[in-house]
């Protein structure tokens, strides 16, 4: 629950999350974020005001390729892709992939903001009008 002029502050992971490793084990396998473009055109239709949306890489260099992946694994990193492989890869796709990829990671940060507006409509699905009287000079 936000109050009407409440401020929504957050942060999530964009489309160049992990690209390293997209690029190795094939798009399917690595979950995709949203764009910041796209979430701010959600705010917007969400009735949030005035959103503010930036963005920062940040690349982590590992020793090797497996020792990135161990970290995602420890940190719970999971796919929820509908269109992801189902089934166990095997140690050949492992060792293709660890040997496609590059012993760093790339994660592109989002930050974003935005104002709650007015209720422009009731719980029915009417309407709200406001009419105001004109300020006096």
């Amino acid at each position: 629950m936000l109050a009407p002029d409440g401020l929504v502050l957050f942060s999530t992971l964009g489309p160049d999350t992990l690209k390293e490793l997209r690029a190795a084990a094939g798009a399917t396998r690595v979950h995709q974020f949203i764009d910041m473009h796209d979430l701010g055109d959600m705010l917007v239709a969400a009735g949030f005001a005035a959103p503010v949306m930036d963005m920062e890489y940040l690349t982590f260099t590992y020793r090797d390729a497996r020792q990135l992946l161990d970290d995602l694994r420890a940190s719970g990193q999971t796919n929820a892709r509908a269109d992801r492989p189902r089934g166990l890869a095997g140690k050949g796709f492992l060792k293709q992939t660890l040997f496609k990829m590059q012993n760093q990671a790339t994660f592109e940060v989002v930050y974003g903001h935005a104002w709650k507006g007015a209720p422009r409509k009731l719980a029915d699905g009417r309407d709200i009008v406001q009419f105001r009287a004109p300020r006096s000079s």
